[in-house]
Parts: structure tokens; sequence; C-alpha cells
């Protein structure tokens, strides 16, 4: 609308007023997405924006809809106060999408059956719509209802889940389960899904303990039956865990007695060990010497060589490796001396190691250390 319509209107309407009431003219402009918006003033309908309107002076509720959908609309509301005679202007801004009014009524009708049924979400909601009145007289009296019922029943499924996860706790917990025990004990003192009672609480709480206690047991009787069998099959090892589990009493019955026997045992059969070790060193040491021999005995028949019917034997003896004989037939002596010297030792050793205090040990001790001695004296000389 131009300035010359604006002011014509003005004109008319000053004549105007000298034959009827004083009226206060009202010009309302919108943008280009507001065109079209149906003007309202106190709820009484007065056409489309843009335009020009002569109201009474004194305030009125402006308001401007323009429809999107059935359910959906964009609005524009302002309190304006009007002089008598004189002229003001509006800008009509309209909001984003919302809900009708006819769509809040029927969202908070449906959200009200909702709560009604027990849906703690839609209890919360409606407390809303009527806190502010959406689709609904708005009423603080009706929304803090709504809110209490809400808290109520949000309590309600939170105490009736804990009965549920108490009681499934205690079935496992009468049916042996430890970890079972020891929450249905801490159950019971905060009276959490059952009523506080300390003494079931204790109950519980010893109860998951001689259980442990009994598992503990059980494992560790276990553990030295399997020890104790081991240990007399001779394993020197399992002799020196069960001699400790007797001394401690750990899965067997306490005994200092058993544990020294055992403590023995096991010192004695490391020492038939060693032995047994031993006798193996001195058996291969004498292989070793027979193989000596087995050389010596070749060179002295080849020593004998008659250049005929020697001749498969020196062939063999070409391929055995010329070092190797030069090197035995050097180390003849100290072979022989220390060949004797192994037989001897296996022939005593047994009695030696069953008692080495004996005459016999000591004997052969001394002689062992001289011909020791005398040997290495030989081995220097050559």
């Amino acid at each position: 609308m131009s300035e010359n319509s604006f002011m014509l209107k003005t004109v008319i309407l000053l004549m105007a007023w000298s034959t009827a009431d004083a009226l206060s003219l009202l010009r309302v402009t919108c943008d280009d997405s507001s065109q079209g918006a149906e003007i309202y003033i106190n709820g009484v309908p007065k056409g489309q924006c843009p335009r020009d309107i002569g109201l009474k002076a004194g305030g009125i509720k402006f308001r401007a809809v323009l429809k999107v959908d059935a359910d959906h609309e964009r609005v524009f509301e302002k309190n304006i106060h009007l002089y008598d005679r004189s002229p003001d202007r509006v800008e009509v801004q309209l909001s984003s999408s919302r809900l009708t009014a006819k769509a809040k009524k029927a969202k908070a009708s449906a959200s009200l059956l909702k709560a009604r049924n027990g849906d703690i979400k839609e209890m919360q909601n409606i407390s809303t719509y009527y806190k502010e009145g959406m689709g609904l007289v708005q009423s603080s009296k009706k929304a803090e209802f709504w809110r209490n019922k809400a808290t109520e029943a949000i309590s309600q499924n939170k105490r009736e889940k804990e009965e549920k996860i108490a009681k499934e706790v205690l079935s496992k917990a009468e049916a042996g389960n430890i970890q079972a025990m020891d929450k249905i004990s801490k159950l019971y003192a905060e009276g959490k899904g059952v009523k506080q009672d300390t003494f079931e609480s204790q109950k519980w709480k010893d109860k998951a303990s001689s259980e442990r206690a009994l598992k503990k047991h059980t494992a560790e009787v276990k553990k030295a039956t399997e020890t104790l069998t081991s240990a007399e099959a001779g394993d020197i090892s399992s002799m020196k865990k069960i001699a400790g589990f007797y001394q401690s009493g750990t899965g067997v019955e306490q005994s200092g007695a058993k544990s020294q026997e055992w403590f023995k045992r096991a010192e004695l059969r490391t020492q038939e060990k060693n032995k047994e070790i031993k006798q193996k060193r001195i058996s291969k040491e004498l292989d070793n010497l027979k193989l000596f021999y087995l050389f010596e005995d070749f060179r002295h028949r080849m020593l004998d060589y008659d250049g005929g019917n020697k001749f498969s034997e020196f062939t063999q003896f070409l391929t055995i490796s010329p070092a190797l004989i030069v090197g035995d037939l050097i180390s003849s002596p100290t072979y022989t001396m220390e060949k004797k010297r192994l037989e001897e030792e296996l022939s005593v050793r047994a009695a030696r190691f069953k008692n080495s205090d004996s005459m016999i040990a000591k004997a052969y001790n001394k002689k062992l250390g001289i011909e020791n001695v005398h040997n290495q004296r030989l081995i220097s000389a050559r």
C-alpha cells in the first residue's frame, strides 16, 4: 500500500470521526513469507496481511496465522495499545511451523489416554501440557498431580525390578553359588529388593565364607593326593612338596614326623640319583676305553702284516684317521691306568654310597687320591 493511499485513508477516517466514534488506524505489513496470513483482532478475523485496519483506541490482542498443513501453522502474536485518533504500525514476523490448536488438543487427548493406562513418559508429558495449557485448559494442580504420579510409577518399577533381581540372586545362593551368597548378603544389608534384615545378611556372609573355605580345602586335598602319588612313584620334587604339605597341614593332617620322613626320602633319592648319574658317566668312559683297546689290538695285528693274507685288514686300517690312531698310541699308558681306576671305582661305589664312613670307602678314597697324583705326574712327564 502506497504512502498516498495511507494518507487518503487517514483523511477519510478523520472525516468520519466527526460523525462516528473516534477510530485509530493500524497498518499491518508483512514480508514475502508472511503474505496471505489471516489477521485476528481480539479473536475476530480482519482479513489477510498486508492491510490497514481502523480500530477503536485501547488495548488489543493481535494475531496473524498462516496455515502450513492440516495440523501445522505459522503464527505471530502481539499485544498492542492504540491511542485515540493516532495511527500505528505492526510488522508481521511469523514463527516456525507448529501444531495448530486443534492438533494440540488431539495430541493432548491421546497423551492423557496413555497416561491413564500407565505410560510413565506420557504422564510426564501430560504434566507439561497442563502446566503450559497446550491442548488442555491450563492447570497447575493437574500438572503437579501427573508429575507426582509419574514419579511414583518410576519408583514402583524400580522396586519391582530390584525384587526380581533379589529373587534370582537368592535362588542362586540357595543352590550354592558363592558369588550369589555375597550379593544377597549385601542386598539384605541395604534392604534392596528384600526387606532389610541384618541377621539374614550376616547369615549369608558366613555361609559364603564357609563355602570358600570348603572349596579351598577340597582343592588342597586334591593337590596333596596327586603330589603324594607322584612322591611315592619316586619324584624328588613331589617328595619335597608333600613334606611341606605335612609340615603346614595343607591338604593333609599336619604331621611333623611325616614331614621329616619325606624330607629324608627326598634327600636319599637325590643321593641315589647322583650315584646313578656318576655310574653312567663311568660306564661311558669305560666304553670310550674299549674303543682305544680296539685300535691298540688292530695296531699290533698290523705290525705282523706279511704282505699277503693281511691285505684286507690293512685296507681297513688305512681308512681309519691316522691322527686318531697316533693319539691313541701316545696315550696308551694313561688309558690303561684310567681303565683300572674306573673299574675299581665302579666296584666299590655301592659300598661307598651306602656308608661313606666305612673302612672300604676310606681306603678307596685314599688310594684314589694317590693314584690321581701319580697319573697327573705321568701326564706331565710325557
